[in-house]
């Protein structure tokens, strides 16, 4: 038992010092995410009320397109995809 409890220990240990990075940063845009896609360097948030936010990993600038401020018909967004050529397709 003593055996398994330090070896459990030790897997713990190791992956705690292999993280690539062990703080966490939170992004609160008053909405709940319901959609995410990665492109690179850029995360692609849909959220459910708020619309879709667009998230620089390296620098944290985020822009927010919604219905006021782009072409988009609603604020919820229901799907997000990629395709090859690197046009986005947002379901709303």
């Amino acid at each position: 038992m003593k055996t398994i409890l330090l070896l459990f220990f030790f897997l713990f240990s190791i992956s705690i010092l292999n993280a690539q990075n062990p703080e966490w940063i939170t992004y609160s845009y008053g909405q709940h995410v319901s959609k995410i896609a990665i492109e690179g360097n850029t995360v692609w948030i849909g959220t459910n009320a708020g619309g879709l936010i667009k998230l620089n990993k390296s620098t944290g600038e985020k822009i927010i397109y919604n219905k006021a401020n782009s072409g988009l018909p609603d604020n919820e967004i229901t799907a997000i995809a990629i395709d090859g050529s690197g046009n986005k397709w947002i379901g709303t």
